[in-house]
């Protein structure tokens, strides 16, 4: 405290001994640091509004202050229109035009800065649409992908004319330039459609082009329509797909594992709407008849003798009733009356809607990498993956197979009982290699025993010319042999060296050979 107090006594003391001109300075300046500080605070805090929509229905204005409340938008609600932040303006348009808003009242403030009390009304008219496709260019400018967005609309002038036939309507165009790798969805398409349809007086949705920077038509037609519609039928039939063997595959993993199981399945899905209409009638139960509507009776009356008609009685029509001047004589009809009852029967009209997306079939598919699975075994699981799947069994195949393993040197046989060996790849390459030998020795044996033979004839002919012709030399003859047995020496040496080289071949081979005999 006796600080504060001697820092309070110094500041009078130098407040003191400054001059009048420094006093009137040093106050000038505090208020310009305060005004300052304010103004500064101010302009910090200060957001320009602007009008998003207005004059909308109480429904619609709880649905679009929720969709602002839940996405924390600052906005102010004053005599029925809704302000929002300026620069969140063409952002929050989009989102709302997506969402079908607005459904009632005007979503654009036609007045601008240009406008005064000097302003023509054809001015205004201009400024208003120049106005508009400024704000929806900016507002489609929001979507992901756009990079820039031309907008036109073209309103004709209004005329008030009762004779007038010929009538134009209004339409707009929007040329869209695309970032790469982007393209709009039918979904966004849409929702540009509907931004200008609600933002433009007396548009229609046939009267709105879009393009990109190619000139190509963005609009969603029929034909667009339909392929887009078999790509989300697709699309969610996929889905289910992956649901389907999802479910199938963690329930038979508790069991045989996760790598011991592959699951597959095909789901086909009615996307067709139906309505059906059941009529039934109902009538008494007591009595098994309806309602008596009307009723009339008919009877005919014969008889003999004469009688002379009269004015018809009136206590009651039951009685024969009687004509002036009418005679019936002998077995003449004198009387007929017939009786019709018309019953009205209940009626109870039942009026059915079937939905889109009713699965008209699901199959599955299953593999166990198993060796051997007994059929109860195999019937068990099939039960179990039918209750998984919500289907029948008879739309479930189910087998067990040894799944293919790169680092197992066996080659994996489908249905083998347990105890049984498979073949073994080491088997086969000892027993290929072994045949292979076999087959050469056996070529070779093929190929000595002919050129014996031929060697055969050969000297034979050889001496049959020696005693026919005897220019031909002994010495030949013998040269000749020479080269013979020369040939011979060279398979044998052949066999030798691959008997060396390859002892466990031709010992395979041989104990081949022995079993055999055996």
């Amino acid at each position: 405290m006796e600080q504060l107090k001697h820092i309070w006594n110094s500041i009078i003391e130098f407040w003191g001994k400054l001059t009048d001109k420094k006093k009137r300075l040093i106050k000038i300046g505090l208020i310009l640091l305060v005004a300052g500080s304010v103004i500064i605070a101010f302009i910090l805090n200060y957001k320009e509004y602007t009008i998003l929509f207005r004059n909308l229905d109480e429904a619609e204005t709880v649905e679009v202050m929720q969709h602002l409340q839940k996405n924390n938008v600052d906005y102010k609600f004053e005599d029925g229109t809704i302000l929002i932040p300026k620069k969140q303006e063409s952002l929050l348009r989009m989102q709302l035009a997506q969402a079908g808003h607005p459904r009632t009242g005007i979503n654009y403030d036609i007045f601008t800065e240009n406008i005064d009390f000097m302003t023509t009304d054809y001015e205004k008219r201009q400024y208003e649409v120049f106005q508009l496709q400024e704000r929806l260019q900016g507002s489609i400018e929001t979507i992901e992908g756009v990079e820039k967005a031309i907008v036109t609309i073209s309103i004709p002038e209004r005329k008030n004319f009762a004779w007038e036939t010929d009538k134009n309507e209004s339409s707009a165009s929007v040329k869209i330039n695309l970032r790469s790798g982007y393209t709009l969805t039918p979904s966004q398409t849409s929702g540009i459609i509907q931004l200008l349809v609600k933002s433009v007086e007396g548009l229609k949705e046939e009267n709105v082009a879009i393009v990109d920077t190619e000139g190509n038509s963005l609009k969603v037609t029929d034909e667009m329509q339909q392929t887009n519609t078999i790509k989300l039928k697709l699309e969610i039939e996929k889905e289910f797909e992956k649901e389907t063997e999802r479910n199938v595959t963690e329930f038979l993993s508790k069991i045989y594992g996760p790598e011991n199981v592959q699951v597959s399945s095909k789901c086909t899905i009615n996307f067709d709407k139906k309505i059906s209409e059941i009529l039934q009638y109902l009538p008494d139960e007591e009595t098994n008849l309806g309602v008596p509507r009307d009723t009339h009776n008919e009877r005919e009356i014969t008889g003999e003798g004469e009688t002379t008609g009269g004015i018809p009685g009136t206590e009651s029509n039951a009685e024969v009733p009687t004509y002036p001047g009418v005679e019936i004589r002998g077995d003449d009809i004198y009387f007929r009356d017939s009786s019709t009852i018309n019953y009205l029967v209940s009626q109870l009209k039942e009026q059915i809607e079937h939905n889109p997306g009713t699965i008209e079939k699901l199959t599955v598919a299953a593999v166990i990498n198993r060796e051997y699975m007994s059929d109860e075994e195999l019937e068990e699981v099939r039960k179990l993956i039918a209750f998984s799947a919500g289907i029948d069994t008879e739309n479930i195949a189910l087998s067990n197979m040894v799944f293919y393993d790169p680092d197992s040197p066996s080659v994996p046989v489908i249905g083998q009982e347990p105890g049984e060996e498979g073949i073994q790849l080491k088997d086969i390459l000892i027993y290929g290699g072994a045949a292979l030998v076999l087959i050469t020795i056996i070529i070779l044996i093929i190929v000595i025993v002919l050129n014996k033979r031929r060697k055969k004839k050969e000297l034979l002919a050889r001496e049959e010319i020696v005693s026919e012709e005897e220019e031909y030399s002994w010495a030949d003859i013998e040269e000749g042999i020479k080269v013979q047995e020369t040939q011979e020496q060279a398979i044998k040496k052949q066999l030798k060296d691959f008997t060396s080289t390859n002892p466990e071949i031709v010992a395979q081979l041989i104990r081949t050979w022995l079993k055999g005999e055996d």
